[in-house]
Formats: C-alpha cells, sequence, structure tokens
C-alpha cells in the first residue's frame, strides 16, 4: 500500500473541505454570490475528489483514506 498516495488525496480533500466550509459561513467583505459561486465550486471539488480517489487508490489505499478523512459531518455531506 502506498500510503503517500492516500494521504496527498486526504490533504486534498482537507483543504478543498476547509474551503467549502469557511463559504458556508459568509463573510464580511464578500457579496452573497460570490460566496454561494466559491461554495458550489468546492463542493463539486469534493465529490471530484472522492470520485478520483475511488478510481486511482487500491482498496486497501481508499479504505486509508476513508479513515484519516471521516469527519463527523462526512455522510451529510455526500
Amino acid at each position: 500500500m502506498n500510503k503517500e498516495k492516500a494521504e496527498l488525496y486526504a490533504m486534498l480533500f482537507a483543504r478543498t473541505f476547509l474551503v467549502a466550509e469557511t463559504s458556508d459561513n459568509w463573510g464580511e467583505n464578500m457579496d452573497e454570490k460570490e460566496f454561494e459561486k466559491l461554495s458550489n465550486y468546492a463542493k463539486h471539488l469534493l465529490d471530484d475528489i472522492e470520485e478520483q480517489a475511488q478510481i486511482w487508490l487500491t482498496k486497501e489505499e481508499y479504505e486509508y483514506y476513508q479513515e484519516i478523512t471521516d469527519f463527523p459531518n462526512r455522510n451529510e455531506r455526500q
């Protein structure tokens, strides 16, 4: 198993998740449409990352990826 490959996907997922969560909380200096576009983009990107992880990671790597990206709201997001 190549843990580095699984961790790379996990880091990408985590950073994108941070963008999605931040954009869901709105900001004072950006208008609502900008945040909505950013939020939608990040959420679609999360789906793409998950899809590619399923394709490119072996079964063991994917299980490890899921372990390290597990968080309480993961099922709600998907």
